[in-house]
């Protein structure tokens, strides 16, 4: 903050109407009056809540940010604020580092504004953002400045997250600078989007992370003979081109042993695992408990997961569709409609096959759009589990057919003969996340006909009227 008591920081996340600070009733609004202590508090949730997540977001998608400035502009706004951030180390302890940005700012602005976080992060923990990271960059003497801050924290990293430009770019920065520490428990890295894939540096590559527990990798090739039986949650994808390949399971197989929870995504397109092979049937994955996973893959790459005796342990599925025009946009080939039609017929049969032997509790079906059929859902997935069950039901991020579903998931059909039964007969909960054009007026009849065991809907930021869900939670109250 200047002598005037003015930031010299700019609002770049809006966090602030035009005028609220300049305005009178500001001086003497009631959050002013909070201790410092709680002050600190709703910081770290804005930053976790907020903040964290569209600037994680933001680095995925390949978009510019200004995460450096952010906890600025929270110390600029009056001098109890600012005393408030200086004495919450842990606000300051999720850094950001824009490699391309020693193009458009000053250096030693950026050099200077990175040695004021470290000092103000102290002792906490620490999470690092690297975006673009580019050969480039790590010649340069502003790389040298910005190593010789951060290398004396290395025991204080928690979390990385780096991208990279090229594809040769993550094995340079790994020979200049490895970003692997004993302390760091999670590990993301995103590799270039260009037609070849990043491949994973040699033997040495994470070696050093005796404590890791969390892995993601977006557009990386993992061929890779090393093990790592200290993680517990692996996310691959979805990646660009044939990156999930002819070995690249197997050698995933291999690598983590003792994961519980498995995210192994792909685009639609089955063009792009034409060449996978079989799940190897000699790998258990024994204490999986959590699974995402995108159809096309259990019908290539995964082929074999639905014998029972791989998953002794798997208690949550989640399987993510994607729409038609996510796959042309990625692959840029113009399908057929018969030939799309015949692949989300595929697809459907593979998941209902996949969940036909499996007891699991929670089931969430992510992305259907308008074109996956509500009987289509009813007869490959819902009957399919017709034996099991099920007690968590989730759709998220559906679109024009959500009503269709949640009755296709409801109403009483004949099984077995027997008039007035339900496929999931031991269902206790549905969840409608990010959901549209859900008719309030069917819900309400659909849970009223639903099994017994039903006894909780949840809507979060869905299009259903207020009036409706209030009546569908009325309902279920009287159920006890």
């Amino acid at each position: 903050m200047s002598e005037s008591g003015d930031s010299d920081v700019t609002d770049d996340f809006e966090l602030f109407r035009s005028g609220d600070l300049r305005d009178s009733s500001f001086s003497s609004h009631r959050i002013r009056d909070y201790p410092v202590e709680v002050l600190g508090r709703i910081f770290i949730f804005w930053r976790d809540a907020w903040w964290a997540r569209h600037l994680f977001s933001g680095v995925k998608q390949g978009h510019l940010h200004y995460g450096m400035r952010a906890p600025f502009v929270l110390a600029a706004v009056c001098r109890k604020f600012r005393l408030a951030a200086e004495r919450t180390p842990d606000l300051w302890a999720f850094i950001y580092v824009d490699f391309a940005s020693q193009h458009r700012i000053n250096t030693k602005y950026l050099s200077d504004r990175l040695e004021r976080i470290v000092t103000l992060a102290g002792t906490s923990r620490l999470t690092l953002c690297f975006q673009d990271i580019n050969t480039d960059a790590l010649r340069s003497e502003w790389f040298k400045h910005m190593q010789r801050i951060l290398d004396p924290t290395r025991r204080q990293w928690s979390e990385v997250l780096a991208s990279f430009s090229r594809p040769e770019d993550l094995a340079a920065c790994w020979k200049l600078w490895p970003l692997a520490t004993p302390t760091l428990s999670t590990i993301r890295l995103l590799g270039s989007v260009e037609e070849r894939p990043t491949t994973v540096p040699g033997s040495l590559f994470l070696a050093q992370c005796q404590a890791l527990r969390r892995i993601e990798l977006r557009n990386l090739a993992w061929i890779h003979n090393a093990v790592f039986p200290t993680v517990e949650t692996l996310s691959i994808g979805p990646s660009t081109g044939s990156i999930l390949g002819q070995t690249s399971i197997i050698h995933l197989c291999k690598s983590f042993p003792s994961i519980v929870k498995l995210r192994l995504l792909a685009f639609e397109d089955s063009g792009l695992t034409a060449h996978a092979e079989p799940f190897p049937g000699s790998f258990e994955l024994a204490h999986l408990k959590s699974l995402t996973v995108s159809p096309v893959l259990l019908r290539t790459s995964l082929v074999g997961l639905q014998h029972r005796r791989h998953l002794p342990a798997l208690m949550s599925v989640s399987i993510h569709f994607s729409n038609y025009e996510d796959v042309a946009s990625v692959d840029g080939d113009d399908d057929d409609e018969g030939s799309e039609t015949k692949r989300r017929s595929e697809d459907l049969q593979a998941v209902g096959d996949f969940l036909r032997v499996l007891p699991i509790e929670t089931l969430k079906l992510c992305g259907l759009d308008k074109d996956y059929e509500p009987l289509a859902i009813r007869n490959e997935i819902f009957e399919a589990m017709n034996k099991m069950k099920l007690k968590h039901l989730y759709f998220k991020n559906c679109t024009e057919h959500t009503t269709q579903y949640i009755g296709a998931a409801l109403r009483p059909v004949a099984v077995d003969g027997a008039e007035g039964s339900f496929y999931l007969a031991h269902l206790r909960s549905v969840h409608l996340i990010k959901c549209r054009q859900v008719d309030g007026v069917e819900m309400v009849s659909f849970v009223r006909v639903g099994p017994r065991s039903l006894k909780k809907v949840v809507v979060q930021e869905s299009d259903i009227d207020e009036e409706s869900y209030e009546y569908v939670k009325a309902l279920l109250s009287k159920r006890g």
